[in-house]
């Protein structure tokens, strides 16, 4: 997703320094096709081969209790892998301040998740706690980005 994210960066910023917010709600409903489908297959097969791979690798290992682990985080991604590509918008939008707060307030749900859920639910309230907070940075991407540079980054619409 950061190889994406990387590749999109000078579209998205040329989209945004000219205006051009129906080009950059199409990049992003056109992204959100190809990483949707695509994640949800790898997701799948990372699911089908970790128990063999870590068997083959490891014998019969502690890492097989992770899988649970590996699901939550791998859910939490998916739902965020349309956004990430684009979570950099406040910033090539002229609105750096805007980018710090989105990023200080993922950060600082993650930590409430973590104090949370940690104490009752151990490695597993981690898990859940860091999808959480990558909850939080899609709710907050969408909300600020609509608000301030006019485009819903989650459904590639503009007012």
């Amino acid at each position: 997703l950061v190889v994406v994210r990387t590749n999109l960066n000078p579209l998205i910023a040329r989209y945004l320094a000219i205006s051009d917010r129906e080009a950059l709600t199409l990049l992003i409903r056109r992204t959100q096709m190809i990483l949707y489908p695509t994640l949800a297959i790898l997701l799948v097969l990372i699911l089908t081969f970790y128990e063999p791979v870590v068997k083959a690798i490891f014998g019969q290992s502690d890492f097989l209790q992770a899988e649970i682990i590996l699901l939550i985080l791998l859910v939490g991604i998916w739902f965020n892998c349309g956004i990430i590509p684009f979570e950099w918008s406040l910033s090539q939008g002229g609105y750096p301040g805007w980018q710090t707060f989105l990023a200080l307030t993922v950060v600082f749900s993650n930590l409430m998740f973590n104090f949370l859920l940690i104490p009752s639910w151990g490695i597993i309230g981690a898990a859940i706690a860091t999808v959480g907070s990558m909850l939080v940075a899609l709710l907050s991407c969408s909300y600020l980005t609509k608000k301030i540079l006019g485009i819903d980054v989650v459904f590639g619409r503009y007012d």
